[in-house]
């Protein structure tokens, strides 16, 4: 029918590891109301405003913290109320050297904004690798298969 609305059932891809969830990049835990995928995680966005607005409320979400300034994100670093940095740019390329040099002087990662999706996608931080600041290689998003026939809505 036009105009109907259909239950979440319909339209919602479950994932069989809800009750799996992380604090630590790539290290899995048991799934308690206390951990969220960013908990612990400071994010200095690099970018422009419409880019970082909508990543903001993502990441708070995830109950991680966003900082405003490289300066802010050393300091809770420093004072333990962070357990992991990272500098999330729009475009990986287009940062400043500047940035880029101090954030290494901290051993910060800067990476692209890809990251914080790809690990929604996974459910889990993904790791970093050390040396040059690069995301590790993953495997390709694999999306679930659904043996029950799709019921399509008038709208799509």
């Amino acid at each position: 029918k036009a105009g109907s609305v259909l239950l979440p059932d319909k339209y919602v891809i479950s994932f069989n590891q809800i009750g799996r969830n992380t604090n630590q990049i790539g290290q899995l835990m048991c799934h308690n109301n206390d951990n969220y995928i960013f908990d612990k995680v400071g994010i200095m966005l690099h970018g422009r405003n419409n880019f970082s607005s909508k990543l903001v409320k993502v990441i708070k979400h995830g109950r991680g913290h966003v900082y405003r300034s490289l300066h802010w994100l050393v300091q809770s670093l420093q004072s333990k109320k962070i357990s992991l940095g990272a500098v999330v740019t729009e475009d990986k390329n287009r940062a400043a050297r500047h940035l880029k040099k101090c954030a290494a002087e901290q051993k910060i990662p800067v990476v692209p904004a890809s990251w914080i999706i790809r690990s929604l996608f996974e459910r889990k931080l993904l790791p970093v690798d050390d040396q040059n600041h690069h995301l590790s290689p993953s495997p390709p998003i694999e999306v679930p298969s659904c043996s029950a026939q799709q019921e399509w809505s008038q709208e799509i």
